[in-house]
């Protein structure tokens, strides 16, 4: 079995998700996961990048270079809420200028909030 398979395995084990709800998230047909899944197929590129931002690891630990590539990434956000998540989604879709502006008014809250 290859890394990328056994590592796919893991990822949607560990999700806690049924296979037609991930692939629903994913925007992709049922039998494209399972074909990855049994290992008929391999994903591509773009399909590889899909994947490890879904599961939030690299695509190094996908691919199995480096045992604890994927790790880090996955253990620094499994422990952000939901909540969190959508915010740094939302967060990474701004100009830099807005980033800041965010980051200042943060920083205002956190204050108004000590005192």
């Amino acid at each position: 079995m290859s890394i990328f398979l056994s590592r796919l395995k893991e990822l949607l084990q560990e999700s806690g998700k049924q296979q037609k709800d991930i692939c629903a998230d994913l925007g992709i047909r049922t039998q494209k996961l399972s074909n990855w899944k049994t290992g008929y197929s391999e994903p591509n590129f773009d399909d590889l990048v899909m994947l490890a931002n879904y599961f939030e690891v690299s695509t190094d630990y996908l691919l199995g270079n480096g045992e604890n590539l994927g790790g880090t990434l996955k253990t620094a956000t499994t422990a952000l809420l939901k909540e969190e998540k959508s915010l740094l989604n939302d967060f990474r879709t701004l100009s830099k200028v807005e980033q800041v502006q965010v980051k200042e008014y943060v920083s205002f809250l956190a204050e108004k909030h000590k005192k």
